[in-house]
């Protein structure tokens, strides 16, 4: 059976996961059908790319996979395929029934865990009161699923009913069509773990010597699989639910084996410093879906050091390198500080990713500072994007930037294209 999939974009790489199970049950994928014009007439993931009515017209036996992340664009694709094409549901493999009213992505798709909460928000510059959250009972997991999932739906209900809530005045709220199931995309974990590193941005600076015994202890009583189980028991998560681990560093977490083993069937997004190679982690994070994002922040062994503490510069962007060799998909964050905002750093960065094989890089800022950045820095993003896309490295900015820094960009960098400052495919930071 002829299976066309909708969407050539970086979602479909953490797609074909979901992708392959279909493809053992029959169906064979034969193209991507793309809106994108510039997409069209070329491979992308090794299948032509055309538009939905190229595909339409040239597999008279089909079905449809929509690749597109969760989110209200991928409900339109739905209602477009169905009532403008006039496509059945059935033939629609992932299609899902929703509804359109105002919400956001985190709140209907996400869940952060963090060492004393449950929470689906952790962007604090759209914030604008305390973030709801349920507490976590380590020794009770299916009561603090349970209150999550009770916070969650009394909040949209607040919403819709225009009440006052600490969603009130956000602007990542959205009208726009959501799933009806309401399944969790994305889990993100924050627990405090021990790291090698001491980032000058970090909450938990100097981690490897001040977090205290007693709070390892209670994450190391966290039930992870009692976690998961409970999760799909529910039927809260589903085959494309992607785990992100951001538990201090994974590659010296104390139960590192124990948390690995209960997340294998997901797709992985693995934050780590990249200051030890770890091959269970790497043979993981080469899984199709999955990733592995690196924290450099700088672009010379002095400022390397400056910044995180440690000097291991060269030793990083080696490992870098071995986890890319393994097919791992890394993807370089660089936070824009003052102490690494100089030409130096720019160049020496990409110049770095570039021996390292790297094809993806990530910019944000210091989530601590909720001032808008400083002109000088503005326009150091704009080279280091410049230079980046001239070195065929894609370039994602997180939201996580200021509107008003975006605009800026958009502004002094006539080099910044409109979808530049994109929603990233990689889950929301822990």
């Amino acid at each position: 059976m002829n299976l066309i999939l909708y969407g050539a974009g970086k979602h479909a790489v953490q797609a074909m996961n979901e992708v392959e199970i279909y493809r053992k049950k029959g169906y064979e994928p034969v193209c991507f059908c793309d809106k994108d014009t510039q997409k069209q007439g070329k491979d992308y993931l090794g299948l032509p790319v055309f538009s939905i009515e190229q595909a339409l017209s040239k597999y008279d036996d089909y079905f449809i996979f929509v690749t597109l992340w969760p989110g209200n664009v991928k409900f339109e694709v739905f209602h477009e395929l169905t009532e403008f094409f006039g496509i059945t549901k059935e033939r629609i493999l992932n299609f899902e029934e929703s509804l359109k009213y105002l919400s956001c992505e985190y709140l209907q798709y996400n869940m952060v865990v963090q060492p004393t909460k449950i929470e689906w928000c952790c962007l604090s510059p759209y914030v604008q009161a305390t973030r709801p959250k349920v507490e976590l009972f380590t020794d009770d997991v299916p009561q603090s699923i349970s209150s999550f999932q009770k916070l969650k739906e009394q909040l949209i209900r607040d919403i819709q009913d225009s009440k006052q809530t600490p969603c009130t005045g956000c602007i990542k709220l959205t009208e726009g069509y959501w799933s009806v199931d309401n399944k969790i995309q994305h889990i993100g974990f924050g627990f405090e773990y021990p790291c090698q590193l001491s980032c000058c941005y970090c909450h938990n600076r100097n981690s490897v010597r001040k977090i205290a015994a007693e709070a390892i202890k209670n994450q190391q009583q966290f039930s992870w699989t009692k976690f998961f189980e409970t999760l799909e028991n529910n039927e809260l998560i589903s085959s494309a639910t992607m785990v992100g681990l951001a538990s201090g560093e994974i590659t010296c977490t104390p139960n590192k084996d124990a948390i690995l083993a209960s997340v294998t069937k997901y797709s992985l997004g693995i934050l780590t410093n990249a200051v030890l190679y770890d091959e269970q982690i790497a043979l993981l994070a080469a899984r199709i879906g999955s990733h592995m994002n690196v924290s450099v922040d700088s672009g010379i062994r002095e400022t390397y050091k400056l910044v995180k503490g440690l000097d291991v510069f060269d030793r990083v962007f080696e490992n870098i390198g071995k986890y890319i060799a393994k097919g791992v998909r890394v993807i370089v964050k660089y936070i824009f500080l003052p102490q690494n905002s100089d030409d130096e750093n720019v160049i020496g960065f990409i110049n770095n990713c570039i021996k390292a094989g790297v094809k993806e890089i990530q910019i944000s800022r210091d989530y601590s500072n909720p001032d808008a950045l400083p002109l000088h820095i503005i326009k150091q993003i704009g080279s280091m994007v410049a230079i980046a896309k001239s070195n065929q490295i894609e370039v994602v900015m997180l939201e996580t930037l200021h509107a008003t820094d975006i605009d800026r960009l958009k502004e002094d960098c006539s080099m910044l294209k409109e979808d530049l400052v994109t929603n990233s495919t990689i889950p929301p930071p822990s």
